[in-house]
């Protein structure tokens, strides 16, 4: 299970998960990569994009496990 948290906002997220993080990406909606992190041993990560335009974004979670989670995300200002 991935929370993202508050959505929608400004920009600043805080993504949890049952098991660690393997990795975060973020997408716009055509497809393109705009980010990537690679976590370790953490089921909880803050990420800030207040630098992104207002709008939706996808974010896909690979666990330590290798489970593959999605999300979208709305910042709005």
């Amino acid at each position: 299970v991935l929370i993202v948290k508050p959505n929608p906002n400004s920009g600043e997220f805080v993504l949890e998960s049952l098991t660690d993080f393997n990795s975060i990406s973020l997408y716009n909606t055509a497809g393109v990569l705009l980010s990537e992190n690679i976590i370790e041993n953490k089921n909880q990560i803050r990420l800030d994009y207040s630098y992104l335009s207002d709008g939706m974004y996808l974010i896909k979670a690979i666990t330590a496990d290798g489970v593959i989670m999605t999300s979208r995300i709305i910042i709005a200002k």
